[in-house]
């Protein structure tokens, strides 16, 4: 009643032929990739160098533009007596300033420079980031069909282990339950508490969800679950 054979182990995997890197089956993500990180990289300067020159503006209390060509307080506007004096001698008006034009100073024609690469930096950003993250999800899929036969020769061997498992579990617990029926206190023993994993026999349990997990991916056969488990709880 409580001896229970345990499956022998298998022989050892074979060992698994190099395979391709991510990297080698898709030149296309290598290169949006660095693309990706070099527009980071410059995004992240022009921030750096934007930052002092606005700060410096914005403490100037205006945009950088002054009025003049040249600066509007360098232009000599006539007196009243210039004025007359011209009209006197039949000069006429003397001619007016030149209409104060906008200028731009150079610390503001320089943040108009950087800002406008930044537009354009952050424009490819916006651009190059799904087209990257989409050529990461093919290359991924094309990776992972070359990887499945090595992940489930490691996922055969978790099973293994976790076959071997279940069955110690059991084998503990008709172990327990004799000594009870024996009229035994089993806490001596200092039992392994493994609840976490539940009732091998029990279809809900975390244990059997892991085997129906794996048999639904395809990962292990359906024979794969000992027939001892199917017999008491569902």
């Amino acid at each position: 009643m409580f001896n229970r054979k345990i499956s022998p182990a298998k022989a050892p995997t074979a060992a698994v032929a190099p395979r391709p890197t991510l990297a080698e089956l898709s030149p296309e993500y290598v290169r949006l990739s660095r693309l990706s990180a070099e527009l980071s990289q410059r995004h992240d300067e022009l921030i750096a160098l934007l930052l002092p020159i606005t700060r410096r503006i914005a403490e100037r209390g205006n945009s950088g533009m002054w009025w003049g060509s040249p600066r509007a307080a360098e232009v000599k506007k006539p007196s009243a007596a210039e004025i007359g004096a011209a009209e006197l001698l039949g000069d006429g008006a003397p001619a007016p300033p030149p209409p104060a034009m906008p200028r731009v100073d150079a610390e503001t024609a320089e943040m108009d420079r950087l800002s406008r690469e930044l537009e354009i930096v952050e424009e490819a950003q916006r651009i190059v980031g799904p087209r990257l993250e989409r050529e990461r999800t093919a290359a991924s899929i094309r990776l992972c069909d070359l990887v499945l036969p090595e992940y489930r020769a490691i996922v055969d061997r978790m099973f293994d282990a976790l076959v071997a498992l279940g069955e110690a579990m059991l084998d503990q617990k008709d172990l327990v339950a004799g000594l009870r029926l024996e009229g035994a206190l089993p806490g001596a023993l200092r039992l392994l508490r493994l609840d976490a994993l539940g009732d091998p026999t029990d279809s809900g349990s975390e244990l059997r969800r892991l085997f129906a997990e794996a048999i639904e991916h395809g990962h292990i056969a359906a024979d794969r679950l000992p027939q001892t488990w199917r017999r008491t709880k569902s």
